[in-house]
């Protein structure tokens, strides 16, 4: 019969959560020093794979996921990255439920409300036998935030372009 971390994780009842005396607790510390150095450390002994970050199977069924904490044009060995393990992907979080809060507004149109999901972008629909497009007329906008009159914010754009610009400034 496999173990899973469920079966391993501490219970109210478990003597190891037990208040214990102030001198035992503070021995029992292990404290990991210095700055920019790489840490591991887990619940449950024996959740992390040894040896590699992201194996085919992990321990207990965990999924591994990788969180950036750099830009991707930093030099690899500037890198700064978590691997974490986890019961479920995060992206089955479950669904958005928004929140009623009147007293907390933004500048951004409040009549847009994106959920702060995994989203894919779909491609483009153009039908090539019925149109051309150059880059202006094949700019479509993804997203939008701030002001444009003001100069303030961002903006994606995704473009299909099936022409030149020929004769077009």
């Amino acid at each position: 019969m496999s173990s899973t971390l469920t079966d391993r994780l501490p219970t109210q009842a478990d003597p190891a959560l037990a208040p214990t005396p102030a001198s035992t607790r503070d021995t029992a510390l292990r404290y990991q020093h210095g700055f920019g150095n790489e840490y591991a450390s887990e619940a449950v002994p024996g959740a992390l794979p040894q040896g590699r970050n992201s194996p085919q199977r992990a321990p207990f069924d965990l999924y591994p996921e990788l969180i950036s904490g750099t830009a991707f044009t930093a030099p690899r060995h500037t890198n700064r990255r978590s691997w974490l393990y986890r019961r479920q992907p995060s992206v089955v979080s479950g669904r958005y439920q928004p929140y009623a809060q009147p007293f907390w507004t933004t500048g951004a149109d409040r009549a847009m409300a994106v959920p702060p999901e995994p989203l894919r972008w779909a491609p483009i629909a153009f039908d090539a036998s019925s149109a051309e497009a150059d880059f202006v007329d094949g700019m479509h906008t993804l997203a939008a935030n701030g002001d444009a009159e003001t100069q303030v914010g961002v903006a994606a754009h995704m473009y299909l372009a099936t022409r030149s610009m020929d004769r077009r400034a």
